[in-house]
Parts: structure tokens; sequence; C-alpha cells
């Protein structure tokens, strides 16, 4: 993923964290040190221009608390398009109210829980289908190579058949040829000698 915690954001972050609302300070007591299910959780934590109040790499998870102040600083909208654009980057979102924090805190425990079921379920499930894709484009990938191994086995004798048979073929033609050139070779030996002998058994000229 790119652009986390860039350089520039880095005096925003460290001022937001030293600055955090009651309700932070009591999540992150809970989140910290990986207390729930061995989970690092990062506070204050930037992808691009948005800064996470608290974020898990190891699901891609973050989650958000809204409450009066946060509400003085964003609208639902600009909510939404801050999800929909982490969601893009493959970073989901759990939002909670700041009373849930003290009142419910199990409950966001519980959710987090929840979200990592869930996330491992989605990947266990997407490694065995591609392993699965990879099972049956091996499986294809063997049965082409047997393919091509057999028809390299019978290419050859294919090859040795074929060239043998014109071998065949170019000698019988070389003896034609050779029968035809000594018939015409006789034809013009017995031409010449007729020749000759015509000369000798003429009249001479007066």
């Amino acid at each position: 993923m790119r652009d986390k915690n860039i350089a520039s954001m880095k005096y925003l972050r460290k001022t937001l964290r030293n600055n955090g609302t009651p309700a932070e300070g009591k999540l992150w007591s809970i989140l910290k040190n990986k207390q729930v299910e061995n989970l690092t959780f990062r506070r204050q934590f930037s992808i691009g221009k948005y800064i996470l109040d608290f974020y898990c790499p190891t699901l891609r998870l973050a989650i958000e608390l809204d409450g009066n102040g946060h509400n003085q600083w964003l609208s639902p909208e600009l909510d939404y398009e801050r999800d929909n654009t982490l969601s893009e980057q493959g970073v989901n979102t759990l939002r909670f109210e700041n009373r849930i924090v003290f009142e419910q805190p199990d409950e966001i425990v519980n959710s987090i829980l929840q979200y990592k079921d869930e996330y491992q379920q989605k990947r266990n499930s997407s490694s065995s289908k591609l392993e699965e894709v990879g099972r049956r484009l091996g499986g294809v990938c063997e049965g082409k190579q047997q393919r091509n191994a057999a028809n390299e086995g019978h290419t050859p004798q294919s090859l040795r058949d074929s060239s043998h048979s014109l071998g065949e073929q170019l000698q019988n033609s070389s003896s034609k040829i050779e029968e035809v050139g000594r018939r015409l070779g006789g034809v013009c030996e017995g031409k010449q000698r007729s020749i000759i002998n015509s000369k000798q058994h003429s009249p001479s000229s007066e």
C-alpha cells in the first residue's frame, strides 16, 4: 500500500495523538500491546491524505470513533467518501460512537473479532480457489506435456517412415532416369553408327 505515514503528515499525526479525545484514550488502552487476539493496532496512522484513529495492518482494518468533536470536522458525506476511498485501497472501516467505548467496550472487541473471522475466511476461500486454479492449470500443463512427449515419441518414427518412403521414391525415380538415359544413349549411339556407315558406303563424288 502506498502513501503510508508520509513524512509531510508526521506533525499532524503527532498532534492528534497528543490531543486525543477521552474515548480514543480509553479505546487505546484496550487495543494497545496486542491485547485483542494478539493483533497489532497503531494509533493515528495515515494512509494517503487520511489519518485513521486506529489501524490494524494484519486485518487491513481501520477503526473510527464518532462523537461531538468528530462531527464538528467531518460530515457523513465526507465520512462516506473517506471510507469508500480507503476501501478501494483494501482497507475496511468499523465506526463506533464515542459512548460505545465507555458503555459497551466489549461490543467493539467482539466486532473486531467477528471481522477477523470473516477476513480470514475470505482469505482462506481465496487461497483455496487459487490452489484449485493452480491444480487445474498444473493438470492442463501436465496433460499438454504428456501429449507433447507422446507426439515427440511418434514424430521421429513417422518422419523416418516418410523419409524412407521418399527415399524409395527418389531411388526409383533415379533408376528410371538412368534407364531412360541408357536408352537414349543407346539410340544416339546407334544413330551415330548409322551415319558413319552411310558415309562409308556412299559413292565418292567425282
